[in-house]
């Protein structure tokens, strides 16, 4: 028997070996650090998500103190006009983003099935977040500048009703750069 038939001899590592190891470490460390962030921060498009909640904050805020706000039915105080300028503003960027959102729909179309219920409401396109997000900022709008006009009927405040034009031209920007969708289906030709 020789001394070293009972002892395990450790190899080397070859460098093609060690480069493996050292990129599925990094893979490891990049997955978790994903994992830390949280579901919303790892889908792509996120700066359109964030876009879209923080005009959402801004309209809430100018629309709901503009509404809590006292005012003569004569008299238009400064809130009422800040709330109108930025619901004005956030339908403008809407409506321009909007048109954006359909060209590249259209121009994606060429090798994509896109139908427009996915494309604005991104169905089935979208990760579970991302939607629940752009849609909940939509909704948000929707609520919140129906109840603002709501309350002040005959005031600069209707406009609020215009705003979900920016959150629906939002969720559309996103489905048209990065909903997934399936891909164009041959034509089929009818016989003769």
């Amino acid at each position: 028997m020789t001394a070293d038939s009972g002892s395990t001899s450790k190899r080397r590592p070859t460098v093609a070996e060690e480069r493996a190891a050292a990129q599925e470490a990094k893979r490891a460390a990049r997955a978790q650090k994903a994992a830390a962030a949280g579901p919303a921060e790892t889908a792509p498009g996120v700066a359109i998500v964030r876009t879209s909640v923080g005009g959402t904050i801004v309209f809430t805020f100018t629309a709901v103190a503009a509404a809590t706000i006292g005012f003569d039915a004569d008299s238009v105080t400064a809130a009422m006009v800040l709330a109108a300028a930025v619901a004005l503003g956030l339908f403008a960027v809407g409506s321009a983003v909007f048109l954006v959102a359909l060209y590249l729909a259209a121009q994606r179309s060429r090798e994509s099935e896109i139908a427009v219920g996915s494309l604005f409401f991104l169905a089935d396109v979208a990760p579970s977040t991302v939607r629940a997000w752009l849609l909940g900022s939509l909704a948000a709008q929707v609520v919140v500048g129906v109840g603002t006009a709501a309350v002040r009927p005959f005031s600069a405040l209707a406009f609020g009703t215009l705003v979900p034009m920016f959150g629906l031209g939002l969720a559309g920007l996103w489905g048209a750069l990065h909903g997934s969708f399936p891909p164009r289906r041959p034509e089929t030709r009818g016989r003769r």
